[in-house]
């Protein structure tokens, strides 16, 4: 029986392979995120944007932006067992795993997290659902193309709490914050925006700097609600968190990481029974072989989906102008200049308890449909 020494082969061979893929040297020092395969298509500033961006109208950074969501998954889960306590992964830090030693740092100088309280629904991601296990879970970012951010992944104990978002978060964008613009898709986006600001100037005050993050310094950040997620939102959030009323959002769903866990679910059987560091290994390997999948038919996708976003365009001005013929002229420009406003405003969170919500229908118009019919 060789199975131990197959599976320590299987890691070897998987780390020189991501090594070899990478151009790094197995044996140095190999940078953060430095054995990810990441993605061709999000803006990373000096690679693959051209000169002068930084000089595009604000009206128009959405197109410089770095789409990306947030998610939980319980699934990637480990067992409470007897397992080799000095195991760790031979991609620590270089794959899709934020650093643990930097992490743990991170919980032992912030300490336990004040709690929030919810203007929302109870979400099983804001903590009011448990879950057990050595690691109950991981939560990760994903680019809008679905690659997972370089070092964003981070494992969960119990639950989803700010606190691992936190650092999933300032880990996973690192190499983006020369941008100007995060569009940020999370489940809970419409709580968990409110205090971020407040937490990772905590986060500043208590804990010293850590190798793995190189800069605090974030830009802006737009949120939303995941176009399926939303609407087990309230009301409010059903309008404000959609991106199908925010600027810049074209027909961004916020989904893709639901998309990514349909694939990789599977192997939650095997991971779950792993050492840490082997099941690190595993999972970084998975990822890059997605990517590489991925990467080889980006050009048919991207192809195919500006096809279908011309076709729908040309229908959607069409339509639009044929409703617009209806309204008088001085309503018309009235409302333009309504909704100008309204986008200008709905991307800070803190606006929307004192804006007017102008896609749903009256209570009132609701009370009288549902009373008639």
């Amino acid at each position: 029986d060789r199975y131990r020494e197959l599976s320590a082969s299987m890691r070897e061979y998987a780390y020189l392979r991501a090594c070899k893929r990478a151009g790094r040297d197995p044996d140095g020092e190999i940078p953060r995120g430095g054995l990810t395969v990441q993605c061709p298509c999000c803006p990373q500033p000096g690679i693959n944007m051209r000169p002068g961006w930084e000089a595009r109208q604000q009206e128009y950074g959405y197109v410089d932006a770095l789409f990306y969501s947030i998610d939980g998954n319980f699934r990637q889960n480990v067992r409470n067992k007897a397992m080799d306590k000095d195991d760790v992964a031979l991609t620590r830090g270089a794959g899709y795993f934020a650093s643990t030693e930097d992490f743990q740092r991170y919980v032992k100088y912030i300490g336990k997290p004040e709690e929030e309280k919810t203007t929302c629904h109870k979400f099983g991601a804001m903590g009011y659902h448990g879950h057990s296990g050595k690691v109950s879970g991981i939560v990760a970012l994903a680019c809008r193309h679905m690659y997972m951010l370089p070092a964003s992944i981070v494992d969960l104990n119990k639950r989803e709490g700010y606190l691992y978002v936190d650092f999933a978060v300032v880990s996973g964008v690192q190499q983006y914050v020369g941008l100007r613009l995060f569009k940020q898709s999370y489940d809970i986006n419409c709580q968990y925006l409110l205090n971020f600001g407040r937490r990772i100037s905590k986060w500043k005050e208590v804990c010293p700097p850590l190798a793995s993050i190189a800069t605090m310094l974030l830009p802006s950040i737009h949120g939303c609600v995941g176009c399926w997620h939303v609407n087990a939102h309230k009301r409010a959030c059903r309008v404000f968190q959609s991106p199908a009323f925010l600027p810049g959002s074209g027909r961004y769903e916020g989904e893709g990481l639901e998309r990514v866990w349909a694939i990789t679910n599977d192997l939650s059987s095997r991971t779950k029974e792993m050492t840490l560091g082997h099941r690190h290994d595993i999972l970084n390997d998975m990822y890059s072989d997605l990517h590489v999948r991925r990467m080889h038919a980006t050009a048919d996708t991207l192809v195919q989906a500006l096809e279908e976003a011309e076709k729908h365009l040309t229908e959607a001005e069409e339509s639009l102008k044929g409703v617009e013929k209806s309204i008088p002229k001085g309503t018309l420009d009235e409302w333009k200049r309504d909704e100008a406003e309204w986008l200008r405003d709905v991307v800070e969170i803190r606006n929307h308890e004192i804006m007017d919500d102008p896609y749903s229908p009256p209570v009132d118009a609701c009370e009288y449909s549902a009373n008639k019919f």
